[in-house]
């Protein structure tokens, strides 16, 4: 049976992305931190980093 993806709400996302981008932690360091997969948090993270090359 296969796993129903998780929602993440914006707030948190937010938390975890500065964690990374701004506090200088990496992908495998937040995900420890905040019980989360990496792979997840890198997909925020590259999101972040986009978005902020967009402006």
């Amino acid at each position: 049976m296969a796993k129903k993806p998780r929602h993440y709400s914006p707030e948190l996302q937010a938390e975890v992305v500065k964690y990374v981008l701004d506090d200088g932690h990496t992908c495998a360091q937040a995900a420890r931190a905040f019980n989360l997969v990496a792979e997840t948090i890198r997909n925020w993270v590259n999101a972040e980093k986009e978005k902020r090359k967009g402006n």
